[in-house]
């Protein structure tokens, strides 16, 4: 069976061999298949044929590889988490801007008239809220509200296989959740 090359040229191209082989260093069962990447012996060995002598498929180093680069991900993203909440948080405040009527001014001019802003009552600033989905995010964060989740969840235990018991508990619960076809028909 031939098997084409172009996949494992692709990876070795574009994979970090050297954190690759970390990541495999971490798995007992890559000893042997580790070794031979560094063995004089397979110097001249390509990684396909690697791959082969040890059983090991191209999937294999693609899910080491990928595990491996998200738990790095995941741990320098861990590491930026609290600027980044820190920034939401700014981002839900409310502040002052100035006033779109007078543009801070105090003072409308209509025509030769000038008349204080209604608008901000002469203060030149008005007050406007956050941004709402960072107000959300913090508040749900900080379990002020509601947590995001289902409205209704309807658990089914089926205990007997037997079909006719699980038909009669299908019929209760729809009567317990929707009501029965008899009230329904009787409003």
């Amino acid at each position: 069976m031939t098997v084409d090359k172009l996949p494992y040229r692709q990876f070795e191209k574009n994979v970090d061999m050297n954190k690759l082989e970390q990541f495999l260093a971490e798995d007992p069962n890559m000893d042997a298949f580790l070794n031979a990447l560094h063995d004089p012996g397979y110097q001249n060995t390509s990684l396909i044929a690697i791959c082969q002598k040890f059983a090991v498929p191209l999937s294999k180093l693609q899910a080491v590889y990928t595990d491996g680069m998200r738990h790095i991900g995941l741990m320098r993203m861990s590491t930026a988490l609290p600027e980044i909440m820190e920034h939401v948080a700014e981002d839900a405040k409310s502040r002052d801007i100035p006033c779109p009527r007078c543009d801070g001014t105090l003072l409308i001019k209509i025509g030769d008239i000038e008349k204080p802003c209604h608008v901000c009552k002469e203060r030149g600033t008005v007050r406007i809220p956050g941004d709402k989905h960072a107000r959300d995010l913090v508040f749900e964060s900080m379990k002020l509200t509601n947590q995001q989740g289902p409205m209704v969840a309807i658990q089914t235990n089926v205990f007997a296989p037997d079909d006719e018991n699980v038909a009669v508990m299908f019929k209760k619960t729809q009567e317990i959740t929707v009501g029965s076809r008899q009230e329904a028909s009787n409003e």
